[in-house]
């Protein structure tokens, strides 16, 4: 019986050959759609899961609640708290790790006439390799980092400075400063990690730098710590100590409440929401939202099959009425209608596959991830794809088959007319359900890239074109050469204003707790972003003084006590012009004097509001120190030119350090990366989906107007112009466009205001998006149905009349 439903599947699928082609091609682009979005959402899940021990590894974050304002959760904590934890719960902490890597910021590493600048650079404790698995190549994990100035390096980073040289024992010069030694190499780590470090020094090293001072103190939020819990210890347990730990260690008072908390390693990828973290996270609302819409592409590929499958049955109900006239049961008919859908969702499914690892390496190269997952070795993958093929095959086919078997033979073989095609409701439902689909696809990927062009032309209120941005820490043009550089930077015609900066403009800052100083008496602190600069940061960045005055060499208390604050900071100082002159006491600088109000301007994403900011210059012992980049404002237009003389300068001034630079505006383009990714995969699933839902329009308007020649020829014969023949069989389709057009609006409508929350400055849905994407549909309809009535239309009615 298998065999007789294989030949008669067969023979049918062969016999309809331009409708088999057009349900295999649809159903295999929607499975390779959630093949793709699977894969993709998979591959966010399984960050920091190659640990063997990722289960029990959690890292240590804090809540901080300042003294107004909403609490934030920030990632990095003090010094002491990792061997505090293991010496005060020995039963419930294994191992404990602290990792600092100078805020992002990089150092300079030299070796022989090698330089490069390495942003990848972290200390860490010799417990990190007892926690996580770094595959060691050369070198020895329980001796590599005991020792101080001792150093493991990536292969990656191995090869960069050695090339095929034993790099064991090799010295590598830091910062001009010290030497660290190569006591091991591991293999990269993973794509899916959420820190990638190609260098790890012994944190013993910082005992003997300048930032010993920070390692004994609980005030200062320093670096990040990780533990490692005991066997079958619940991490309730041990945070359930953490308000004795607070009690017993913390400092009072501090300038903000803190309370510690467990994060699990698993989590750090997707689901932290810190600030500071080590590298950019994600979040799984871009994945989700992908496969949710791979989800409606593959609904769409189902529901054209359901529309042509049973369109097509039409032609093949007189068979049904004589199959069951013989005796043939309904079981029978339905396994029969079955076999053929299996058939065909398994052809489908087979090419998908195909397909998949085709178009991988484009997805992964789109996405920015490193997807290289092979679906023919993954047993996991294989078994989900199989048991979606055959949920597909019987939701693609139990319905045309419960269709065709319901019928009674007598009814068809006696009034076979009576049972056209166009009187299908199941039909017309989804069809609605397709344009509903298509329809609220459209509007929701034009609202993405509307607000990301927002985003992209936001008036900032600082220039954030054609500013060039060097690192410079720890170096010449940092320190002694400052001044002689950057006044020969300004000697070129194109070349503005240049200024040096703890942080980058646009970034996210440090925080410091200030309190706000009123008749004397200093109020409870709070924690505010701050920026150290150097003079010339106003004009550089062409930020506008509200009230007051800018830095001055005119006035050299400046770079001891003056502080600029925006005008965000200036309201809770009573105003812009009553801000100018008040005081702020800062715990280790003293009192500080607000010598100017400056504009507000969005020094961080716009996620987030504008927030109080504290702008001070930085302290002549510590430019050099403090100094992390130079920003260079330059007129555009030649820019090559411009660069070339930059660099000039730099190895005049600098010649042992590598010249690196980025442009301001592309840096800030990071900040909206998750967006924009989900914009361009949304953008390429969208006009698939509409695709897909033509195809079957276009596929069924095929069917019907065929299953109608006869009649548009006995109209013709009757004088009937095309234009009345086309506006009769336009009429069902344009009233489904409509009835699909409310539902389709609301669900656009709720899905984009939701996804806007993430933005505090956001578009607002405009009207004009709905009527457009409704127009859109209603083009594409009318355009299908155009195609097929003009053809219609022209040809011959002797040829459908010459048999009546």
């Amino acid at each position: 019986m298998s065999a007789y439903y294989l030949k008669i599947a067969l023979r049918n699928l062969y016999k309809n050959k331009l409708y088999t082609a057009l349900n295999i091609f649809c159903l295999s682009i929607g499975m390779v759609c959630i093949i793709l979005a699977t894969l993709y959402l998979r591959h966010e899940y399984r960050y920091d899961r190659h640990h063997r021990q990722a289960g029990r590894i959690y890292r240590v974050i804090q809540e901080i609640a300042p003294g107004s304002g909403p609490a934030k959760l920030s990632a990095l904590t003090p010094n002491p708290l990792g061997a505090a934890l293991q010496q005060e719960y020995p039963d419930m902490v294994a191992a404990s790790a602290r990792f600092w890597h100078y805020w992002g910021q990089g150092f300079n590493l030299v070796y022989r006439e090698k330089r490069f600048h390495e942003v990848n650079f972290a200390f860490c404790d010799a417990e990190a390799f007892s926690i996580f698995d770094f595959e060691f190549i050369r070198g020895d994990p329980q001796t590599a980092l005991s020792d101080p100035f001792s150093v493991v390096l990536t292969q990656t980073a191995a090869e960069k400075y050695f090339g095929r040289d034993d790099p064991l024992g090799r010295l590598l010069r830091v910062n001009d400063g010290y030497d660290l030694q190569v006591t091991g190499v591991i293999r990269d780590m993973p794509a899916q990690s959420h820190f990638h470090f190609d260098f790890l020094a012994s944190y013993r090293t910082l005992s003997q730098q300048a930032w010993g001072q920070y390692l004994d103190q609980w005030r200062e939020d320093f670096c990040y710590t990780y533990l490692l819990l005991a066997p079958n210890v619940p991490p309730e347990r041990l945070q359930d100590q953490f308000a004795a730990i607070e009690a017993k260690f913390l400092p009072d008072p501090l300038p903000a409440q803190r309370a510690y908390q467990l994060q699990p390693l698993t989590d750090i990828h997707l689901n932290s929401r810190t600030e500071g973290d080590i590298e950019a996270n994600s979040s799984p609302q871009p994945g989700l939202i992908l496969l949710a819409i791979a989800g409606f592409i593959l609904l769409v590929s189902i529901l054209n099959y359901i529309n042509l499958t049973t369109a097509g049955y039409a032609a093949r109900i007189r068979e049904a009425g004589i199959r069951k006239t013989l005796g043939a049961r309904r079981w029978q008919l339905i396994g029969q209608l079955i076999a053929e859908s299996v058939l065909l969702c398994g052809t489908a499914l087979l090419l998908s596959m195909a397909a998949s690892e085709l178009l991988l390496p484009g997805f992964a190269a789109l996405t920015g991830k490193a997807i290289t997952i092979r679906l023919q070795d993954d047993v996991g993958i294989l078994l989900l794809l199989g048991i979606l093929g055959l949920l597909i095959s019987l939701l693609s086919g139990w319905y045309p088959a419960a269709y065709l078997s319901r019928v009674r033979p007598a009814t068809v073989l006696q009034r076979l007319p009576l049972l056209d095609v166009k009187r299908g409701q199941g039909r017309r439902i989804f069809v609605i359900a397709q344009l509903v689909i298509a329809t609220s696809l459209i509007i929701g990927v034009i609202a993405i890239h509307q607000q990301l062009s927002f985003v992209a032309h936001f008036p900032l209120n600082f220039a954030r074109e054609s500013i060039l941005i060097l690192p410079v820490n720890q170096t010449p043009v940092a320190g002694e050469h400052y001044e002689a550089f950057t006044s020969e930077l300004r000697r070129h015609p194109r070349v503005i204003s240049a200024t040096g900066l703890r942080t980058v403009t646009g970034f996210e800052h440090i925080k410091e707790p200030f309190a706000i100083v009123a008749n004397g008496t200093a109020e409870a602190p709070e924690i505010i972003p701050f920026q150290l600069v150097r003079n010339d940061f106003l004009k550089t960045f062409d930020i506008d003084l509200v009230a007051g005055r800018d830095f001055s060499a005119d006035f050299p208390g400046d770079v001891f006590d003056a502080v600029l604050v925006n005008q965000a900071m200036a309201r809770r100082l009573g105003g812009a012009e009553r801000a100018v002159g008040r005081q702020l006491r800062h715990p280790g600088w003293g009192q500080l004097l607000v010598i100017g109000v400056i504009r507000d301007f969005n020094f961080e994403s716009l996620h987030s509001d504008i927030k109080p900011l504290i702008i001070k210059l930085i302290w002549p012992r510590r430019q050099e120190a403090l100094t992390d980049y130079l920003a260079i404002r330059i007129i555009p237009g030649d820019i090559p030119s411009t660069l070339d003389f930059i660099s000039r300068k730099w190895r005049q001034f600098a010649p042992n350090d590598p010249f690196e630079y980025e442009f301001l505006d592309h840096k800030l383009e990071g900040f909206y990366r998750e967006e924009t990714t989900l914009g361009k995969l949304a953008a390429v699933f969208t006009v698939v989906a509409v695709l897909i839902a033509c195809l079957g329009l276009l596929g069924l308007i095929s069917y019907i107007t065929e299953r109608r020649t006869k009649e548009i020829a006995i109209r013709k014969v009757f004088g009937a112009p095309v234009g009345s023949i086309f506006r009769l069989l336009a009429r069902e389709f344009l009233l489904l466009v409509l009835i699909a057009t409310p539902p389709a609006w609301a669900i656009a409508y709720l899905a984009v205001k939701t996804w806007l929350v993430n933005f505090a400055y956001r578009i607002e849905p405009a009207p004009a998006t709905f009527f457009l994407t409704t127009a859109i549909i209603l083009v594409l309809v009318l355009a299908a149905i155009s195609f097929h009535i003009i053809r219609a239309g022209r040809r011959n009615p002797v040829e459908f009349l010459r048999y009546e």
